[in-house]
This record gives structure tokens, C-alpha cells and sequence, in this order.
């Protein structure tokens, strides 16, 4: 018995040499619940999405200046994704994953930070609104030329609209992770993520509408697609934002 007291005296000696005499330390009464840090969930998911660039890169070499050259011009389409990038290969089966990944991590970090919704609600509607946005683009597409009859038509819309996923899923990951990296620029971020997304609307419209117009497809089928499938869809999620979220 004498000896654990000894033991005890030594050890609240120590702890007086490292806190001092007169330091206190307060014990909670209860167990104090974590702040959840997003930063931890983000990490796996941009070093995933580094790795699917990496493995695209590795790949295909000149996979960046490939996607480079059909973003500033379409011509000889064909001839590219036939000889120097397949659509079906490793390399853009990669860049499109990559897209789908990093295009979550903004919008997650979009609901989280800028409509302050909580984790679990910002991830379901940031799956939500990347696979209706896809599901509005490519299969809007798909529909509109099984309506019509005009499938080989809508072939090389969707084919433009898979390659500027690839080119602006290399765009996107860098805007998540800065964000990711320094989250008191959220608003920031925001009005970058929402430039580059606007951008890759209106240049996805534009090859669209030119690579259909020169196969002779009627113009007012175009604007009639564009309103019913595309325009009328984001329209009501606006005014389903601006009505439930924004104050």
C-alpha cells in the first residue's frame, strides 16, 4: 500500500512539472461530440480522381493535346476517336468516371458550404443533380432521336458531349481540390464552378447544334429539344432552389 502511494505522490508531481501548480484541468461532464472535418471525406475522392487522370495519361500519352484539339475544332472527328482516342478505351472511360467523381466533390461542397446542408444531405443531392445532369444531356439526346427516328443524328451530339466530360472533368478536379484545400473561398470557388459548367454548356450547345445542322436536321426541332429537355428541366430546379433554399 505504501508503495502505490509513493507512485501516485511521483506522478502528480510530473503532472505539476508539465502543467504547473496552479494550472487547472477541467473534465467534461459528457462526451463532447467531434466537429466533422469534409476535408477527410474529400481526400480519397480527389486522390481517386488523380489516379483516373494518371491511368489516362498513362494510357494515352497525348490524351491532353488529343482533347485539346477537338475542343477548339471537331473537324475530322471521326478520324481522331478512330486512330488516336477510341471512346471506349481505358483512357477515356477513365476521364469520364473522373467527371462524374470531381463534378459530385463541387457540387457536394456547393450544397454543403453555400446552402449549408448537412453531410449526408449535401452528398445525396450532389449525386442527385450530377446524374440528372448527365441523364439530361445523353439521354435527353438518346430519346429525342429514337422519338424521331434520327439516331445516327444524335450520334455525334453525344459523342461531343462524352469528350468535353473528359476535357472539362481534368478542369473541374483542380477548382475541387483548391476548394477542398482552402474552404474560406467558397463563395469564390462557387462563381468559378458555376462559370466553367456555364461555359461547357454553351460550347456543348454550340458543336451540337452545327454537327446536327449538318446532317439537315430542321432548326425548330433543335429549339423544341432544347425547351423541352434541357431548358425547361434546370428552369424548374432554379425556381425549386430560390423558393425552398435561398433567402
Amino acid at each position: 500500500m505504501l508503495n502505490l502511494y509513493k507512485e501516485q505522490y511521483i506522478l502528480l508531481n510530473i503532472a505539476h512539472q508539465i502543467v504547473g501548480y496552479n494550472s487547472t484541468v477541467s473534465i467534461p461532464s459528457h462526451l463532447i461530440e467531434r466537429e466533422f472535418n469534409i476535408t477527410n471525406l474529400l481526400i480519397p475522392i480527389i486522390i481517386i480522381s488523380f489516379s483516373l487522370i494518371t491511368l489516362a495519361k498513362y494510357r494515352n500519352t497525348r490524351i491532353i493535346i488529343i482533347l485539346s484539339k477537338l475542343f477548339l475544332s471537331s473537324k475530322n472527328l471521326e478520324y481522331i476517336l478512330k486512330e488516336e482516342l477510341r471512346i471506349n478505351s481505358i483512357s477515356s472511360v477513365a476521364l469520364v468516371i473522373n467527371y462524374i467523381i470531381v463534378l459530385n466533390a463541387c457540387l457536394f461542397l456547393s450544397f454543403y458550404h453555400f446552402f449549408h446542408f448537412t453531410t449526408i444531405t449535401s452528398i445525396l443531392f450532389s449525386i442527385a443533380s450530377s446524374f440528372g445532369l448527365i441523364a439530361i444531356q445523353i439521354i435527353g439526346l438518346w430519346i429525342v432521336g429514337f422519338i424521331s427516328g434520327e439516331t445516327k443524328s444524335v450520334t455525334v451530339p453525344i459523342t461531343e458531349t462524352v469528350i468535353l466530360y473528359e476535357s472539362f472533368g481534368i478542369l473541374l478536379f483542380f477548382i475541387a481540390l483548391c476548394w477542398m484545400l482552402n474552404p474560406q473561398f467558397s463563395f469564390l470557388f462557387l462563381k468559378l464552378f458555376l462559370v466553367v459548367i456555364l461555359v461547357e454548356m454553351i460550347v456543348r450547345f454550340s458543336k451540337c447544334v452545327l454537327s446536327v445542322l449538318r446532317r439537315g436536321v430542321v432548326w425548330y426541332y433543335i429549339i423544341l429539344y432544347l425547351c423541352t429537355l434541357e431548358i425547361l428541366p434546370l428552369v424548374v430546379v432554379y425556381f425549386y432552389f430560390k423558393s425552398n433554399f435561398m433567402y
